[in-house]
């Protein structure tokens, strides 16, 4: 296609989602990418330099919120499958791929915004 042709494309003009539209692409279709060509990844594996990856995971999740549509948000909250965990007393989070699978809401943690591992006696 040449410029300035009359052809089917003539009026196509890109968006300008502007740049936190675009850093919450960027960063989600890199998830998505890492989980189908990869499998399973944990928040550790996503922020290694965090000292604390899940609030790290919840910091790109609002972002993801606040930036998309509804229908790219419901599109990112069907296609992947997050699971809160603990490991060596820290929270942790671990995202796949949903599968074919119907999707069912979370139990309910009370407990889960805690910084207070379920093998502690406090809790």
């Amino acid at each position: 296609m040449e410029p300035g042709d009359n052809g089917h494309y003539a009026t196509y003009c890109p968006v300008d989602l502007g740049v936190p539209t675009r850093h919450a692409a960027y960063a989600a279709n890199l998830l998505l990418t890492m989980v189908r060509v990869g499998g399973p990844v944990s928040g550790r594996e996503l922020f290694p330099e965090s000292p604390s990856p899940v609030a790290e995971w919840r910091r790109h999740a609002l972002l993801w919120r606040s930036q998309f549509g509804e229908e790219p948000w419901e599109y990112l909250i069907y296609e992947l499958s997050l699971r809160r965990a603990w490991k060596d007393g820290e929270r942790e989070v671990h995202v796949d791929l949903r599968g074919d699978e119907p999707y069912e809401l979370p139990q309910l943690d009370i407990w889960a915004g805690a910084t207070t591992a379920p093998t502690n006696w406090l809790r």
